[in-house]
């Protein structure tokens, strides 16, 4: 057996003492975690890659040289923000040097053998294991604190991962203690490159952004929570809970939509579904009682069409539907990217036929 450790930067402030140890018995192997609070800054340069206003550096003058200070429960002030530079041509030049607190999490468990992590596939199944469980720490951190601004974490999002192994060790609850000697520097650029490649935006779509702008359109809740979604899985590793976050919006999507269906035909009621024969509700009863089951009823009792029974359809039960149903009734755990992936493209299939059928 080989004790590997890795040493990584998590974004999030954990309010823990310093040096706090949490000992996981895990699946497959268990798991030693100690975290440390650490101190950096964000910067945002006014001048591109010009940094010469930075704190520190030498034979620059900055007519502006201001902080900002937060003042303590004991009375003590702690610079939250620095602003430097000058003006030029009636101008800031310079920038903003934010002090921010982060988190180093110290990871260590056991493996059968070190060549496990010189095998690509084992190793980044390995990353994306310590990437879960300091996940699920983080979200019980969350639950105990109320600290809803507490940032998940990715391993991706950590530019330097430092592995160390030891064959000589002792690893219990109680007591880790290691010869441990450098493997190496898992290096990510990731998350440091995606925004660099991003294309400018379409004329078609700039064009339509002005006129949403202009006519002071605000985006409906089921539209943000779509974005929510995409957010939740592509910057924190969310899968889960964008599944369950791209269905609700689904269904709220589909209620406003018939609603306003009902609305221009003047429909005022809706068949019951807890009733036999020709029993039928008020509209907005109807559908404050409806399940996203009974909203499919209620498009073939208005308009003829099965839309549940089509490919997108079946597309969306499949990959969004009883996915989100596992997760939030079955405890299913473990969607991938790819499976948000799949259920964002089977959602908006079924709401181009839903709005083809409805229109």
């Amino acid at each position: 057996m080989v004790l590997v450790r890795m040493i990584r930067p998590i974004e999030a402030n954990l309010l823990v003492p310093d040096d706090t140890i949490f000992f996981i018995r895990e699946t497959p192997r268990n798991i030693w975690i100690r975290l440390s609070r650490a101190e950096g800054a964000r910067l945002y340069s006014y001048t591109g890659e010009n940094f010469s206003w930075i704190p520190g550096m030498p034979g620059v003058n900055m007519d502006l040289d201001n902080r900002v200070n937060a003042v303590g429960p004991e009375g003590q002030e702690v610079a939250v923000r620095t602003i430097r530079g000058t003006i030029a041509d009636g101008r800031f030049q310079g920038g903003t040097w934010d002090s921010e607190h982060y988190t180093w999490a110290e990871i260590a468990f056991e493996i059968d053998d070190e060549a496990i992590l010189d095998d690509d596939e084992q190793y980044q199944e390995l990353k994306r294991w310590t990437e879960s469980v300091l996940q699920n720490l983080v979200h019980l951190y969350q639950l105990v604190t109320g600290e809803a601004d507490v940032a998940g974490t990715r391993i991706d999002h950590s530019a330097v991962v430092d592995v160390w192994v030891a064959n000589r060790y002792t690893f219990t609850p109680n007591r880790m203690e290691a010869d441990f000697r450098l493997k190496g520097a898992w290096l990510s650029w990731s998350s440091a490159l995606k925004p660099f490649f991003k294309p400018l935006i379409h004329a078609d779509k700039l064009a339509y952004l002005c006129g949403l702008v202009q006519g002071r359109v605000q985006p409906k809740v089921w539209q943000r929570l779509m974005l929510e979604a995409v957010g939740l899985s592509q910057n924190r590793g969310e899968h889960d809970l964008a599944i369950v976050t791209l269905e609700t919006a689904f269904e709220i999507y589909f209620k406003e939509i018939l609603q306003a269906y009902c609305e221009s035909r003047n429909v005022l009621e809706l068949p019951d579904k807890r009733g036999r024969g020709p029993n039928t509700l008020d509209r907005d009863e109807a559908m404050d009682r409806a399940d996203v089951r009974e909203l499919f009823r209620f498009v073939k009792y208005l308009t003829g069409a099965d839309v549940r029974g089509g490919r997108e359809g079946q597309a969306w039960y499949d990959n969004a539907y009883e996915p989100r149903n596992q997760i939030a009734h079955g405890g299913t755990r473990g969607y991938s990217e790819d499976d948000v992936r799949a259920a964002l493209e089977a959602v908006n299939s079924l709401m181009t036929v839903i709005d083809r059928t409805l229109s």
